[in-house]
């Protein structure tokens, strides 16, 4: 094989290792994209997007987009910082978080009762709620509701959703 072939095989390699490489990034940028869109039409919550989402467990997407979610998003400090300052956030405190924990609870047991393998997921991510965390509650007419929990220590925002 000469230098000319050699050149034309890796620039061609280059070429497909960059249109992977791309396409990669299209995807977790419309997997964080649509997690905002979800969420503030869902819930009128606007969240700056998060350098990454992890979504510990959902349930199958369902024709009438009903199911179940527990994810957290992780932010740099600096877009922390503008998350913190949403109006909806309710400081949490001794007062609240008990309230704040049956909640969560009632989440977990419904999570479990529609998939028992979410038992394990949950359980390797515990929400551990402190005096001075954050939360948003939101409950629709319908049942459905959001909880967004956020951890400033970690640079988190847990959500939990259950949409009916």
């Amino acid at each position: 094989m000469n230098s000319n072939s050699r050149k034309i095989i890796m620039a061609v390699l280059i070429i497909i290792l960059g249109l992977i490489i791309a396409q990669i990034r299209l995807n977790i940028y419309k997997k964080i994209n649509n997690n905002q869109k979800n969420i503030y039409l869902n819930w009128d919550i606007s969240l700056d997007t998060p350098d990454n989402v992890v979504d510990i467990f959902i349930s199958e997407p369902s024709f009438h987009g009903d199911g179940e979610r527990y994810a957290y998003l992780e932010y740099s400090k600096e877009d922390l910082n503008k998350v913190k300052n949403l109006k909806e956030w309710i400081i949490i405190n001794k007062d609240n978080i008990k309230s704040l924990n049956k909640k969560i609870e009632k989440f977990k047991e419904q999570a479990f009762e529609m998939n028992k393998s979410n038992i394990k997921s949950y359980e390797e991510n515990p929400i551990n709620l402190e005096i001075g965390d954050k939360y948003i509650y939101k409950k629709d007419s319908d049942g459905s509701y959001i909880i967004l929990i956020l951890k400033g220590k970690e640079n988190r925002v847990y959500l939990q959703e259950w949409k009916i």
